[in-house]
């Protein structure tokens, strides 16, 4: 989903295309960052299996080039050892990111709902629980944050 598809569907003026019948805003908001967070998950247990192929590799290149007589300080200059620095704390850093993201969207949804209501003058107590509400998920989104960046 592109940027302009996420605002017209927090904003209630379009549906996307893989909504299911029956499925809430917030139901939609959560299959998606699941489905997000399992790609993430695939990805790191790929990269995981990439480096461990690539240790068992070398472990070979380093037991033949023994046995013809190569040095291993040599087999080390030509083959170094990928580093992935903080590839668990990038990809959490990623997933926490896009929950506050998702979360500030949510409150952006409601403070929408409030200004709506307001135009219409509509019920000042339902607009101060959709603010109030608003205001509890801009919080959630900067504990989200601030565990990202601690």
């Amino acid at each position: 989903m592109k940027l302009f598809e996420m605002e017209g569907f927090l904003r209630g003026k379009c549906l996307p295309g893989d909504m299911k019948v029956n499925e809430t805003n917030a139901e939609y908001l959560v299959r998606k960052f699941a489905e997000a967070e399992a790609i993430s998950a695939a990805l790191a247990a790929e990269m995981s299996a990439v480096l461990t192929d690539r240790a068992v590799i070398l472990e070979d290149l380093d037991n033949t080039c023994f046995e013809i007589g190569m040095q291993r300080g040599e087999k080390v200059d030509a083959y170094p050892t990928p580093t992935v620095a903080n590839h668990d704390a990038f990809l959490a850093e990623v997933r926490a990111q896009a929950k506050a993201d998702g979360v500030q969207e949510y409150a952006d949804s409601f403070r929408h709902s409030a200004s709506k209501i307001r135009e219409c003058n509509g019920d000042t107590i339902h607009v101060r629980a959709l603010l109030h509400h608003a205001k509890n998920a801009d919080d959630f989104a900067a504990q989200l944050r601030k565990g990202v960046q601690s």
